[in-house]
C-alpha cells in the first residue's frame, strides 16, 4: 500500500507554510551520451564494507560482478572507522540485549524486524569476515578482545590494530576481491544516473571515468541488477569525519530515478572529532578573506572507544559535564553526548571541549589507540600529557534510500546497502559500531536475493530529451557547507532551516557545464535540500535531530518522512506513521542489568567439545548439501578424538609454538581433481578452536588444478596444526571419491546411463562418501538395508524363487522400494511379471545385457553391476541400461592430494 500524502501529524500550528520551499531538483545529470559500454551480471557502486561484501557474496553465487568506485578502492569511509564492529561474540551477551540497546538508541523509529536480522545474523557475518582474512585484536590466550562504546550495556565491540578497525577490514576485503578474477574493478569513476528498462526496472548505470580517453569519459555499465553502496553525505557540512568523496551520490541518484528516501533528517554528529585544522569547530561563519571556495576538510575521529576505555569529557574548567546528564555519562548514545557537548560550547562560548585520557598512560594509549595518538601528535597534542580538543562533526546518515529486509528499493532491480540505505536498523540515531555490521549483514542478504531470481539482461530505454538535466556551479560548495552547518547542523530551528533553504535555492539556480565537480555539487544540493525540508517538517527533537524551537520528543511524530521526486524534479513528501509507543515499552526494551542474564541457552553444554556445536553457517552449508549436520559433527568429533586423544592435545605444537601465536594457512590442491567436503573440513578446524576462521575459495563439485587455493584458515597456530590431519583426512578422501566419480560420469556422457554407488563404503563415512559421489556427478540409490529392499541370490533361494521373494517383501513392507537381482533374461522376465520395477543385472557382458533390455523394455529400471571397469564403461552404458553400479567409487578411489601450507603472518 502506498504511503499517504504528507500531512502534519496533528500538533497545533503545524502546517506547510512553516516548511521552506524547495527548488526544482534534477531528475538526471547533464552529461554527454555514453561513449562506451560494458556488460556484467551485477554492478556494485561503492567499495567500502557493504559494496565489497556484496561483491564477494555475489561471486559465491557464480555471478560476474563489476565494482565501480569513485576514487581508489580504499578511499571510502570504511577505512576510517576506528571503534569496531558490534556483535554478540561473548557467551555472556545475547542478541536480545544487543537489540534492546539498538532500539533505545533509535528512539522509537527502528524497525524491530530489521534490528532482529542485524543482531541475529551479525555474529556469523563477523566470523565470515575473519575467514576472509580480517585480523581482530585478541588477548594473549587467543580470545577476541571486546570493548564497549556509547549506548552499549555489554562489551561487544571487536576492533583491530587498536583503533584501525576500518583499515584492517578494508584490507581484508580488498585482498579477497583482488584474488577473484571475475570481479572487475573500475576506479576513479563517478556514478551519474540509473538506467531503466522499458518495464521500469534498473538495468545499469551511467558513469564518468577519468582516463577513458578524455576528461569527459562518460560510459555505461549494463547489468541485470544494480547495488548502491556509495556511503554517506557528510560533505554537505563544513566539518565532517567523512572523506571528501562522501557527497551523497547514491541518495541523489536514487532520488533522480524516482526511488523513495526516508529519515534523511537524522544525521548523526560524532561527539568527538579532533578540533584542530581547517574545518574544525566550524560553526558556519563566513570565511576569512582569501579562504578557499569549498570546505572539504575531513576531521580526524577520536573514537568513543577511547571513552569506553575510561577517557572523560571535560570543559575548560576541567569539569566532567556529562555526569548527571545520562546514566552512562560519556558513554551515552551519540546524540546525547553531542547535545551535551553543544550545550557546553554554547555556555562557554568556545569552539571545543576536551577529552582527558592522561590517566590511561602513554604506553597504553600508544598500544590501544595508535591511530588516534598519531593524529593528535600530528596536530601538536600529546594525549599522554595534554587534553585532547574535541567537537561534534557530521559523521553518519541514519536515513537514506528505503529498502526492505533483502535490500530491495522501490525500483525493481535496484538494491542499496550500507550508509546509503535506510534499512530501518538505525531509526533516529545509530548505535555505535552498528554501521559496519549493517553493511555485512544486508550485503549478504542482497546477494542471496539476487541469486534467487536474476532476470535476463535488458536494454535501457532512452531518456526523453525534455527531461530536466543539471550540473551546478562548483564554486558554491563552500557556501552550501557553511549554510548547512549553520542552519541544519547539530542545532536547528524553523528560522535557521528557512535561511539555509534560501541559500540552497540560490545555489541550485547556478547551473554550469558538466564535469566531476559540478555533478558532485548537483548531488550535494539535492541531498541537502531534502534534508532541510525533512528537518523543517519534523517539529520535535528526536535522536540526532535537535530542534531548539521544539525541544521535546512528541509521540505524534513517531513515524517516517518518505520523500521522492516526480518526473519533473518536484519534491514530494509522505508521512508514514508508526503505532503509538506502548506505555512502559522503553523499560521493557532495556537490557538486563546483568549482561549474562538469559544467556544460558547460548552457552555450550557442560562437557561439550572445545569448539561447541557447528557454527550456523557451516551447519547451513552442510544441510544445503544434503548432509545431516549432527552426523557430521559426530564424525568430526570422532576423527579429532582419534588424532588428538581425549582431552584433545597436540603435544608437538604445544611444545614448539607459543599459545598466543596466530597465523594463516592455505588449503592447497596438490593434484588436479574435483574438490568435495570443504564444509566438513571447515567444521574440523572450527571445532578445535572457536577462534579459528575459515574462508572457502572453491565450491564442492568444482574442478581444481594443482596449486589452487581451496580455503584459507586463520587463528591460533596450535589449533591450525592440531586440526590439520583430521581435516585433510576427510577432505582428501571425499575429494578423491568425487574425482573418481567425475571420470565415470564423463565416460557415460551422451548415454542415458548414470553412474551409481553401492554400500561398499568406509565404516562411519557412508554419508560423506555418498555425498562425494553426488558432487562428482554420480547418483545415490540407497544408503543401507533399511531404505531399499534388495532381493539377492540367498533371498531367492530361501523364498523359493525370484517372484515369490519379491511378493513377500512387497507384502511385508509395501512402502519400501524393492530391487531384485537377476542373472539371466528368464529371471528378469519373472521378476517384472511379479511386479518388480527395478532390476539389478549382475555379471552379464554387454551382449547379454542388450537381451535383458530388449525383454524388459520400459517396464523396469535396469542397473548393471559386476566386473565393471572404466575402460569398458561406455560399452555397458550403450546397451541401454539406466545405471552402472560401481563399488569402486567408494571402495577403492584414490585420495585427491590436498595439503595445508602454513603462511606465517605474525597475526
Amino acid at each position: 500500500m502506498p504511503d499517504p500524502p504528507y500531512r502534519p501529524p496533528g500538533a497545533p500550528g503545524l502546517n506547510g507554510r512553516m516548511r521552506p520551499s524547495l527548488p526544482v531538483l534534477p531528475v538526471r545529470l547533464a552529461a554527454p551520451a555514453p561513449g562506451w559500454s560494458e556488460t556484467t551480471d551485477v554492478v556494485v557502486v561503492g567499495s567500502g564494507i557493504a559494496g565489497l561484501t556484496a561483491a564477494l557474496h555475489l561471486r559465491e553465487a557464480g555471478l560476474h560482478v563489476t565494482v565501480v568506485t569513485k576514487v581508489n578502492i580504499d578511499d571510502g569511509s570504511t577505512r576510517w572507522a576506528q571503534g569496531g564492529i558490534a556483535a554478540v561474540l561473548d557467551p555472556r551477551d545475547t542478541p536480545a540485549a544487543h537489540a534492546a540497546d539498538t532500539l533505545v538508541a533509535g528512539v522509537g523509529l527502528c524497525d524491530p524486524a530489521a534490528v532482529r536480522v542485524l543482531v541475529e545474523e551479525g555474529p556469523e557475518r563477523v566470523r565470515e569476515l575473519m575467514r576472509w582474512g580480517a585480523r581482530f585484536d585478541r588477548h594473549p590466550d587467543g580470545s577476541l578482545m571486546l570493548t564497549r562504546e556509547g549506548g552499549h550495556h555489554a562489551d561487544r565491540i571487536v576492533h583491530a590494530g587498536g583503533d584501525a578497525t576500518g583499515a584492517e577490514i578494508q584490507w581484508a576485503l580488498h585482498e579477497a576481491v583482488r584474488r577473484d578474477p571475475w570481479i572487475r574493478l573500475v576506479e576513479h569513476a563517478l556514478v551519474l544516473d540509473l538506467l531503466r528498462a522499458d518495464d521500469g526496472r534498473a538495468c545499469g548505470i551511467t558513469l564518468h571515468v577519468l582516463g577513458e580517453g578524455t576528461e569527459d569519459g562518460v560510459g555505461a555499465v549494463l547489468a541485470r541488477a544494480v547495488v548502491l553502496a556509495t556511503g554517506g553525505m557528510g560533505q554537505v557540512f563544513a566539518a565532517t569525519t567523512n572523506p571528501t568523496v562522501s557527497t551523497g551520490d547514491g541518495v541523489a541518484l536514487a532520488l533522480r530515478a524516482g526511488a523513495a528516501v526516508a529519515d534523511i533528517e537524522f544525521v548523526q554528529f560524532h561527539p568527538t572529532a579532533l578540533a584542530v585544522g581547517r574545518g574544525a569547530g566550524d560553526t558556519g561563519a563566513a570565511p576569512e578573506p582569501g579562504a578557499p571556495a569549498a570546505v572539504v576538510a575531513q576531521q580526524a575521529l577520536v573514537s568513543e572507544a577511547l571513552r569506553g576505555e575510561g577517557a572523560h569529557l571535560v570543559d575548560g574548567a576541567g569539569r566532567r559535564f556529562m555526569v548527571g546528564q545520562h546514566e552512562l555519562a560519556e558513554l551515552a548514545p551519540r546524540d546525547v553526548v553531542a547535545k551535551g557537548i553543544h550545550r557546553a560550547l554554547l555556555a562557554a562560548g568556545t569552539a571545543h571541549v576536551y577529552l582527558d585520557a592522561r590517566h590511561l598512560g602513554g604506553a597504553y594509549l600508544r598500544g590501544r589507540f595508535p591511530t588516534i595518538v598519531a593524529s593528535c601528535l600530528a596536530a601538536g597534542v600529546d594525549p599522554a600529557h595534554d587534553l585532547i580538543p574535541v567537537t561534534p562533526a557530521a559523521h553518519y546518515a541514519s536515513g537514506g534510500v528505503v529498502t526492505d529486509l533483502t535490500g530491495r528499493t522501490s525500483i525493481a532491480g535496484l538494491y542499496a546497502c550500507g550508509e546509503v540505505a535506510c534499512t530501518g536498523v538505525h531509526g533516529a540515531n545509530r548505535l555505535a559500531s552498528n554501521s559496519l555490521l549493517e553493511g555485512l549483514v544486508f550485503a549478504r542478504r542482497i546477494a542471496q536475493d539476487i541469486a534467487r531470481g536474476l532476470p535476463a539482461r535488458a536494454e535501457p530505454v532512452p531518456v526523453p530529451a525534455d527531461t530536466p538535466a543539471w550540473a551546478v556551479a562548483a564554486e558554491g560548495r563552500g557556501d552550501l557547507q557553511r549554510a548547512m552547518t549553520r542552519g541544519a547542523g547539530v542545532l536547528r530551528s524553523a528560522d535557521t532551516l528557512a535561511a539555509t533553504a534560501r541559500v540552497l535555492a540560490g545555489l541550485a539556480a547556478d547551473t554550469a557545464a558538466p564535469r566531476t565537480a559540478t555533478w558532485e555539487m548537483a548531488n550535494l544540493v539535492t541531498v541537502a535540500s531534502l534534508l532541510v525540508d525533512a528537518a523543517a517538517a519534523r517539529q520535535e527533537t528526536r535522536g540526532c535531530h535537535w530542534r531548539e524551537d521544539f525541544p521535546e520528543a512528541d509521540d505524534r511524530w513517531r513515524g517516517h518522512l518518505v520523500a521522492d521526486l516526480d518526473g519533473t524534479g518536484t519534491h514530494r513528501t509522505r508521512w508514514r506513521p508508526l503505532p503509538p509507543a506502548e506505555p512502559g515499552a522503553e523499560a521493557a526494551a532495556a537490557p538486563p542489568a546483568d549482561p549474562a542474564a538469559g544467556a544460558a541457552a547460548d552457552r555450550p553444554a557442560e562437557g561439550a567439545a572445545p569448539g561447541g556445536p557447528l557454527r550456523p553457517a557451516t551447519a547451513a552449508a552442510l544441510a544445503a548439501a544434503g548432509l545431516d549436520p549432527a552426523q557430521v559433527a559426530r564424525v568430526v568429533a570422532a576423527a579429532l578424538d582419534e588424532d588428538l586423544g581425549v582431552p584433545w592435545r597436540d603435544v608437538t605444537s604445544e611444545s614448539t609454538i607459543p599459545a598466543d601465536q596466530r597465523d594463516a594457512a592455505e588449503v592447497v590442491a596438490r593434484a588436479p581433481g574435483v574438490v568435495a567436503g570443504l564444509a566438513v573440513a571447515a567444521a574440523v578446524f572450527e571445532a578445535v578452536s572457536p577462534e579459528v576462521a575459515v574462508a572457502l575459495h572453491a565450491a564442492d563439485g568444482a574442478e581444481v588444478a594443482r596449486g589452487d587455493i581451496l580455503a584459507t584458515v586463520t587463528g591460533p597456530t596450535r589449533a591450525l596444526l592440531g586440526a590439520e590431519r583430521s581435516a585433510l583426512n576427510l577432505l582428501c578422501r571425499i575429494s578423491g571419491v568425487a574425482t573418481h566419480t567425475r571420470r565415470w560420469a564423463r565416460a557415460l556422457a551422451g548415454t542415458k546411463a548414470q553412474v551409481l554407488d553401492t554400500r561398499k563404503t568406509t565404516p562411519g563415512l557412508r554419508a560423506l562418501e555418498k555425498y562425494a559421489v553426488r558432487a562428482g556427478g554420480g547418483t545415490n540409490k540407497r544408503l543401507g538395508l533399511y531404505d531399499v529392499a534388495m532381493v539377492k541370490d540367498n533371498h531367492k533361494l530361501a523364498a523359493g524363487g525370484v517372484g515369490e521373494a519379491y511378493r513377500r517383501v512387497r507384502a511385508t513392507f509395501p512402502e519400501v522400494p524393492v530391487q531384485v537381482e537377476v542373472t539371466s533374461v528368464a529371471e528378469a522376465v519373472e521378476a517384472v511379471e511379479a511386479g518388480a520395477d527395478f532390476l539389478l543385472v549382475d555379471n552379464l557382458p554387454p551382449e547379454r545385457l542388450r537381451e535383458v533390455v530388449a525383454a524388459v523394455g520400459d517396464r523396469a529400471e535396469l542397473e548393471a553391476t559386476g566386473g565393471l571397469v572404466l575402460e569398458t564403461a561406455r560399452a555397458y552404458a550403450e546397451t541401454g541400461v539406466d545405471y552402472l553400479s560401481v563399488g569402486g567409487l567408494t571402495h577403492s578411489s584414490p585420495i585427491l592430494d590436498i595439503a595445508l601450507d602454513l603462511r606465517p603472518r605474525g597475526v
